[in-house]
């Protein structure tokens, strides 16, 4: 090798054919705005060692560029404290104390934005920010920037607004379920900011801690534990409840343990970095106060209840403890509350790093709990991945974040198969909507580690049912991993016990173009047309030639619904190369087939055409299926009545996605309208009159509201649409006497599934819903009430 070469290995020479790379070293030296925000940023990220020396070094500096940079250091030293958290809340309580011990204003300012922010989240169910700061401040008070007492009496002031909804719903006579997840969430950021500040002051807390707790055990004994089966992930085994516990009631039982101990000198270590400065802050005369303003409000709802209870909910989740494995392997000999420090870390963690999912892995990786956590880390994962009604984030999140932590973690990928071998056995127990969200994981888990998986723990449902709930499991996850693969490798990593569930070679098949025709079929009509307009499209005819020759020689012969069957099986083959050849196809002679889908039945017929052509690939129907919907060829109702009138439903699992997609894509626009009338209405009352463009402005807001009105009304029917085709199969079902026949079960999962997932959208309709379904058999009514309505 010539070594003398600029453009080898380890140079900093440009490489041939690429553009010189800025120099990001010259720059942070250079500038030291850049240095000190990345300072900020990263402290702490070198190691436990170098902590101390950092906090002081930066304290120092933070001191010094106050009076030059105050306007950007306070707001981002506390962005940083918040979306940290919770490994580096020490860190920046301390060096907040540090600064604040020498520059009082600077530690106002931080408590006024963290009160500000925090009041306002709660209201609007910002919930993982509101409780990192209400954190924050319990830390705080250990290094004397706030006093203990004020801490303890703005946390009363929390647990008194809780309180006081509970009292305005018996005073009204309304359900306390309406209001009980907000109210469940104010109390459980005050106990997690509990033990931050118990921990904090446990050689001397003040008097007013011990009425905090009473406080917390009135409203405790006052609300309701259970959570509803609608939202349990085995709602379908009440056998399995010691597998799914309410959390904040577990929250609850761990601080009441320590405070009745007087145990919290155990929990020092979560404030180990203020002890290297315990001198410089003790000395320290500058605590603030916090203002307990009746800015909080808990509006008991009067009218609407189904509209606002959704809201709340929706806005204030409820979170549960799933039990996968056993006590010995998640929490050892350790403390209950050990245990809620580490799903705190975990959660928090997974909510303010999902958008940078590398570091959220490296910090999951290496939480500060000081003992393995791998067992324990599995099955926060599963809990948080499967949570209902919804998971935080999206779902490939989960799976993602799950394959590194299989990598940065030796002992997480066993920890993690015990937790698929749990909840695999129970799997006829589990919601519809989790299993759906299991299967789709686990395929794409294996497809990045080479498709390995030990099929054989897994022979013995062979022998079962094609409609047992295991088996379809198994059906589902292979399909998938067709989908993520390609068939002909999927047949060689599979054991040959299994290729019986390997489904087809997923190639399309026509109707009309075939490769060697019998005699004489080439004349028939259909097949004729079809050759023509295969010959048509190849030579790249245009737009309004192909459509003069449809409607004045194909429809006159075929007829209408013919046509469009023909039209679209050929432009289906045309483009079957790969997807994109598909959308080109469509999309190019989108104007003829507008032409010919008119009315529902042709639509019907055009779907049946993409059902035909793809019936060996789930993947492209499902895909062409969405496309033709989005170019408004076929509308959400079509798709819904013809996925429902077929006898396979209960079999296919990708029908369900079907279904979910057609109906999602409406509500989804009129989601999208109602935000775009929003926007406009605030830029047109921004402008003063006599401003340029006014008017028209004016008229575009009209048009939008036009827009929302029609999307709305789209959004009612389709919704309606859905509801109605349950009803419509399910009734007939029970009627007969087949209520605990599989697939009456499986049918009647989906009815709640699918009523939990657009519960928001629908509660508008909740008097004609409750209406239509008064008439249904009580099981039907039951689920559709359970998902809809969060009734039982």
């Amino acid at each position: 090798m010539d070594v003398d070469r600029p453009h080898d290995r380890g140079e900093r020479g440009p490489r041939p054919g690429r553009r010189f790379k800025r120099n990001r070293d010259a720059e942070f030296f250079q500038d030291p705005t850049f240095r000190l925000r990345a300072f900020i940023i990263r402290i702490g990220d070198a190691g436990e060692a170098y902590v101390p020396d950092e906090i002081r070094n930066l304290s120092e500096i933070v001191r010094r560029e106050l009076p030059h940079h105050g306007s950007w250091i306070s707001p981002l030293l506390f962005a940083s404290s918040i979306d940290q958290q919770p490994a580096k809340l020490s860190i920046y309580a301390t060096l907040v104390g540090l600064v604040n011990a020498q520059v009082p204003d600077f530690g106002a300012s931080i408590i006024q934005q963290a009160q500000d922010i925090l009041l306002d989240g709660l209201e609007v169910g910002q919930r993982p920010e509101a409780k990192s700061i209400l954190r924050f401040l319990s830390c705080l008070v250990n290094t004397k920037v706030i006093d203990q007492v004020e801490m303890v009496r703005f946390l009363q002031f929390l647990v008194d607004q809780a309180h006081l909804a509970f009292e305005k719903a018996e005073g009204d006579g309304s359900d306390p379920s309406v209001w009980q997840p907000k109210a469940d969430f104010m109390v459980h950021s005050v106990l997690v900011s509990l033990i931050w500040l118990a921990s904090g002051v446990a050689s001397a807390p003040c008097p007013e801690l011990g009425s905090l707790v009473n406080s917390i055990g009135l409203f405790m004994d006052k609300r309701s534990s259970d959570i509803p089966a609608s939202l349990r992930l085995f709602g379908y085994n009440g056998d399995l409840k010691e597998r799914e516990l309410d959390y904040l009631s577990c929250l609850w039982s761990a601080v009441k343990e320590m405070h009745a101990l007087g145990s919290w000198k155990k929990l020092a270590h979560l404030h180990r970095y203020s002890t290297h400065f315990a001198e410089t802050l003790a000395s320290s005369a500058h605590q603030h106060t916090l203002s307990c303003t009746p800015a909080l409000k808990v509006n008991v709802p009067s009218t609407n209840i189904d509209e606002m209870r959704a809201k709340i909910s929706s806005s204030f989740p409820r979170r549960r403890r799933l039990i996968l494995l056993g006590k010995e392997h998640t929490e050892g000999e350790r403390s209950p509350i050990e245990r809620i420090i580490g799903e705190e870390f975990v959660v928090d963690t997974l909510y303010f790093y999902n958008s940078i999912r590398k570091e959220c892995s490296e910090r999951l990786a290496r939480l500060p709990l000081g003992y393995r956590h791998e067992a324990f880390l599995a099955e926060v994962m599963f809990e948080q991945m499967l949570q209902l009604p919804e998971a935080e984030s999206k779902p490939i999140f989960y799976y993602a974040t799950m394959i590194d932590l299989c990598r940065l973690l030796p002992d997480f990928p066993r920890a993690m198969a015990a937790c698929v071998r749990e909840v695999f056995g129970k799997l006829e127990a589990l919601d519809v909507e989790c299993r759906l969200r299991l299967s789709e994981w686990l395929a794409y888990h294996l497809s990045n580690f080479n498709f390995q998986w030990p099929w054989e723990r897994w022979a013995h449902v062979l022998q079962q049912p094609d409609n047992s709930v295991q088996m379809m499991f198994l059906k589902d996850i292979i399909s998938r991993l067709v989908r993520l693969s390609y068939h002909e490798k999927i047949q060689k990593c599979l054991p040959e016990a299994f290729l019986c569930l390997l489904p087809p070679k997923p190639v399309p098949v026509c109707a009309y173009l075939k490769q060697d025709p019998q005699e004489g079929e080439m004349e028939e009509p259909p097949m004729k047309y079809a050759a023509e307009f295969h010959a048509m499209v190849r030579e790249k005819r245009s737009d309004e030639e192909v459509s003069g020759w449809i409607q004045e020689s194909a429809v006159v012969s075929l007829g209408p619904s013919k046509t469009v069957d023909v039209v679209l099986q050929v432009l289906l083959m045309l483009g079957s190369k790969s997807f994109t050849h598909t959308l080109t196809a469509l999309e190019r002679y989108i104007g003829v087939l507008r032409a010919l889908v008119c009315d529902e039945e042709q639509e019907i017929v055009a779907i049946n055409s993409v059902s035909y052509v793809w019936v060996n690939s789930p993947q492209r129907r499902i895909m062409i299926l969405n496309r033709l919907h989005g170019l408004r060829l076929v509308r959400g109702v079509s798709i819904l009545n013809w996925a429902f009138s077929r006898d396979d439903l209960f079999l296919q699992e990708h029908l369900w996605e079907i279904v979910y997609n057609a109906t999602n894509k409406e509500v989804a626009r009129a989601h999208d309208a109602s935000d775009e009338l929003s926007e406009a209405r605030a830029s047109f009352s921004a402008m003063e009159s006599g401003d340029e463009g006014k008017d028209e402005k004016e008229v575009a807001l009209r048009d939008l509201e036009t827009v929302l009105r029609e999307a709305k009304e789209v959004e009612k029917q389709t919704l309606l649409c859905l509801f109605h085709n349950f009803q419509k199969v399910l009734d007939p079902m029970l009627e007969s006497g087949d209520a605990n026949a599989p697939v009456t079960t499986y049918l009647l999962q989906h009815l709640r599934a699918f009523g939990r997932r657009f519960r928001l959208s629908s509660t508008p309709l909740s008097d004609v819903l409750r209406s239509d379904f008064a008439s249904s058999s009580i099981r039907v009514r039951e689920e559709a009430f359970a998902g809809l309505f969060c009734t039982t």
